[in-house]
């Protein structure tokens, strides 16, 4: 067992009106809703059986004298830290780790080099992940608190390592391992918040402030709490002071094998006792449902939830009625307002295809509550059917959304009404989105294999659909309901001129002038004729590599990869300044063009 919450004796003279334990089980929500109980028993950390028994004793609160005589042959009161590289020494306080930290470093030869935090935005004290002062000399013992987020993993949270270079803005890690030495840079943390969007019922991620520091930490000592999750070859263990329940336990198994222990204390007869509350908790187990069972009953429930909330057309038909409330306007002053029969013609060919799929649900229900052993291969078969039938038609009214935003685009002052078009559009691509992901959530099941993630579910949907928004942004018409009166005229031929000025930054760029040269000459701004340049990136008509290099290429795709997104925000915020704003569009216009 890992160790019991911490909790402040203020926090807890609030929080015991209302829990029983601090523990996660005690939680109103699972009290409420028991989940089910699984315990991975699999022990990968060690290998040998005599030493994992001898743990489980700990764990099982069953330790025999045995034990404890074994253990303490490991006690070595007179071994020194300094004189043995590579080992940790792991104990039950704060201070002490601190003690020993601050000891060793000052033992050591080297000047201090100190390296503080960098803040951006609210980040509280409390929420530091590490000191706001890293103190720290050549030849110092470290530990990483972060993976490697090059992704070449050269570091690992928990690995330690030794100091062999220091400069003002360089740090370099080397390894008793004979892996290669680390160049250590800064890692950010974001403090986010989270809200619930009222329109989209999706959480809302907002990045409030930053932290960037090296997630480095003086490492010839830290707490046995400090240490969970965490894996040494080598530790010396105090646990003389032991006073949570578990920390013994804790302590021994972040090991791997016995050999690599030293006691710098003996392990006494009698630790703290273990909290009845844990024990019964852990009994539960064995009064619970078998697994598969459980597992069958709730696999059919889901399946059932989300084939209802993807053929549930009703939330989307009321928020198209919402949107064609917001018509109020008066046609002299409004471009929307012209369009209002669009609007409600719209909604009405919408609510026929609402009535079908409340059949289609009803279909849905039968099978699944027919007890039929193949109901999984019948629920397949009209799940498959529904998604082409369904998909036809979303895709048709989000093609018309397309179709009606070409057409909105020939009229001035028309944007507001542009972004309004996409939102609704919106409404009909997460429908769809959903129905997509339910019939692989159906045969994910019935084949008995892992769902796939969902960028996987959703990548040639997304395709289709980045087609239809790449040839809606392609057309330029200002045919609207009115006749083609001299102020359209004027419009349409904006329009065409518009098109006709980034011909000629294309035709200045092929004839191999430079993006400033073509701003220069032609008088605008540089990120202007980016804009211009984009198109032709998307067509396939410029090579992506003649604007930007191959390195940054390498590193937005790269990005992309981890994030699993292609969203060029959340690509920027993780690589800051290493690429540009227009770099990214325009590696983004060269995915268009693979299409």
């Amino acid at each position: 067992f890992q160790l019991p919450p911490v909790v402040k004796e203020e926090e807890w003279s609030y929080l015991k009106k209302h829990y029983s334990t601090s523990f996660f089980f005690d939680a109103l929500v699972l009290r409420n809703n028991p989940p089910v109980y699984i315990e991975l028993q699999t022990v990968y950390r060690q290998v040998d059986d005599f030493f994992i028994n001898l743990l489980n004793h700990f764990r099982d609160h069953c330790v025999t004298s045995e034990d404890i005589n074994l253990l303490n042959t490991r006690y070595d009161p007179g071994f020194q830290l300094k004189e043995n590289p590579g080992y940790i020494f792991l104990t039950t306080h704060n201070w002490k780790a601190d003690k020993i930290n601050r000891e060793a470093l000052e033992a050591l030869p080297a000047a201090v080099v100190s390296f503080e935090a960098e803040i951006e935005g609210e980040f509280g004290e409390s929420q530091y992940p590490v000191e706001f002062r890293l103190d720290l000399k050549e030849g110092a013992q470290v530990m990483f608190i972060k993976n490697d987020p090059s992704g070449e993993q050269q570091f690992f949270n928990g690995k330690i390592g030794t100091i062999t270079s220091l400069e003002e803005d360089r740090i370099e890690v080397g390894f008793p391992d004979g892996t290669p030495s680390a160049v250590v840079t800064r890692y950010i943390w974001e403090n986010k918040k989270f809200a619930l969007s009222g329109e989209t019922n999706e959480i809302i991620e907002t990045v409030t402030g930053t932290f960037s520091h090296y997630p480095l930490k003086l490492a010839w000592a830290i707490t046995v709490h400090k240490s969970q999750g965490l894996t040494f070859e080598k530790a010396v263990i105090d646990v003389a002071g032991a006073f949570a329940p578990g920390q013994i336990y804790v302590a021994l198994s972040r090991l791997v094998t016995l050999e690599g222990l030293v006691l710098s204390s003996r392990v006494p007869q009698n630790g703290p006792e273990q909290d009845q509350s844990l024990e019964s908790y852990v009994s539960s187990k064995n009064a619970q449902p078998g697994i598969d069972e459980t597992l069958e009953k709730e696999t059919q429930r889901y399946v059932r939830e989300s084939a209802i909330d993807a053929f549930s057309f009703g939330p989307m038909l009321n928020k198209v009625q919402y949107y064609c409330e917001s018509y109020i306007k008066d046609e002299k002053r409004s471009v929307k307002q012209l369009y209002k029969t669009w609007a409600y013609q719209l909604k009405a060919d919408l609510a026929p295809v609402k009535e079908t799929s409340d059949r289609f649900i009803g279909q849905v229900r039968r099978i699944l509550s027919s007890g039929s052993e193949d109901y999984l291969a019948q629920l397949s078969e009209r799940i498959m059917a529904a998604r082409k039938y369904f998909g036809e038609q979303l895709t048709g009214f989000s093609q018309r959304v397309f179709d009606h935003i070409a057409v909105v685009k020939g009229h001035a002052k028309s944007k507001t009404y542009q972004n309004e078009l996409k939102t609704l559009e919106q409404v009909f691509f997460r429908q769809l989105q959903l129905i997509n992901k339910v019939d692989a959530l159906v045969q994910s099941v019935r084949q008995n294999r892992e769902l796939s993630s969902e960028s996987e579910i959703l990548s040639e949907f997304n395709k289709e659909r980045d087609r239809a928004i790449r040839l809606a942004h392609s057309k330029v018409t200002v045919k609207g309901p009115k006749p083609d009166t001299a102020g359209s005229r004027n419009q349409k031929f904006r329009a065409e001129a518009k098109t006709n000025t980034k011909e000629v930054t294309f035709k200045l760029f092929s004839e191999g002038k430079s993006l400033d040269e073509i701003a220069a000459e032609r008088g605008f701004a540089r990120s202007t004729i980016e804009g211009h340049l984009i198109i032709y990136v998307a067509d396939g008509k410029i090579p992506v590599r003649k604007l930007v290099s191959e390195e940054k290429i390498a590193l937005v795709e790269k990005a992309a990869a981890e994030l699993e997104t292609s969203n060029i925000g959340a690509i920027k915020d993780h690589l800051g300044d290493a690429v540009s704003w227009s770099e990214l569009r325009f590696v983004q216009a060269h995915k268009i063009s693979q299409i």
